[in-house]
């Protein structure tokens, strides 16, 4: 009896042995090996440092900051120069000259962007055309493209300035209106390009004044003075034997229709000089 006892006991242990070293699997395993996969799965991207210097410093500004950007992305950059600077170039992990660029983050990167200092335009051969009583045309021009502008008044101080001319070019003109007839003004030139504007020295234009009409019998002495020039004969001028007309230096006479422009009884007295001649156009 004592034997089947002891034989079946050690068929029991045998079978637990077995059972054992076959490593059957429990469900809390399995669990863990699956979080263990989904850890895996969400891991953080990469991340790159994109550094922008300013060279020389001061001198602009670039649109997008320094900073971490994941791998991958496209960062747009746009280059701004201050008064006085003009964008030049993008160096080290960027290139070109255009301000507007953009890089792709595979890598830390260092961007310099490059500032030079303006040219001044360069104004020359002033000239002043077309000039009636209420009008003159002031012409220019300099050696790149530029804005145009005329400062203008009667004293150096001016006060007035025509509208600024939008488009950039290198011939300008510039028409002043709403001129006062027989008056002097001063006036300077302005251009503008590259954030940095030229100013020409001063100048000066004498408007015309209005035509004074005058025509038939001078009954008494009288006097044209050149303030009051031009003169426009409308008819003849009849100067009685008793009579004098006395012509400024500086005045201009002009008979715009065919026929005399004086009947001659009296006296006309016309003394000009080689700075103020006087100028008589008999016109038709």
């Amino acid at each position: 009896m004592k034997r089947i006892f002891l034989f079946l006991l050690c068929c029991l242990v045998a079978v637990t042995i077995i059972a054992w070293s076959c490593g059957v699997t429990t469900p809390v395993d399995s669990e863990e090996e699956e979080e263990e996969e989904v850890s895996d799965d969400q891991s953080e991207p990469m991340l790159y440092s994109l550094t922008i210097r300013i060279i020389p410093v001061n001198t602009g500004s670039v649109f997008t900051e320094s900073g971490e950007y994941e791998q991958g992305t496209q960062v747009t950059m746009i280059a701004t120069a201050s008064f006085g600077y003009q964008f030049s170039e993008w160096c080290t992990d960027a290139a070109g000259t255009n301000p507007t660029t953009t890089v792709s983050m595979d890598r830390d990167k260092l961007i310099e962007a490059v500032f030079l200092p303006s040219q001044d335009p360069v104004i020359s051969e002033i000239s002043v055309i077309n000039v009636t009583e209420n009008e003159a045309t002031i012409t220019w021009t300099t050696d790149m493209v530029a804005t145009g502008q005329v400062e203008y008044g009667k004293t150096v101080a001016y006060g007035l300035k025509s509208p600024k001319q939008s488009g950039l070019v290198t011939q300008h003109r510039v028409t002043l209106v709403n001129l006062e007839p027989g008056t002097t003004y001063h006036f300077r030139v302005k251009s503008g390009a590259n954030g940095i504007e030229a100013i020409s020295n001063d100048f000066m234009l004498t408007t015309p004044n209005m035509p004074t009409e005058v025509g038939g019998i001078i009954s008494s002495n009288t006097r044209w003075a050149s303030d009051k020039s031009p003169y426009i004969i409308t008819e003849t001028i009849q100067i009685p034997s008793d009579v004098a007309l006395t012509i400024e230096p500086g005045v201009t006479i002009s008979k715009p229709s065919s026929g005399d422009m004086f009947l001659l009884m009296g006296t006309i007295y016309a003394h000009g000089t080689s700075q103020e001649p006087i100028v008589i156009d008999g016109g038709g």
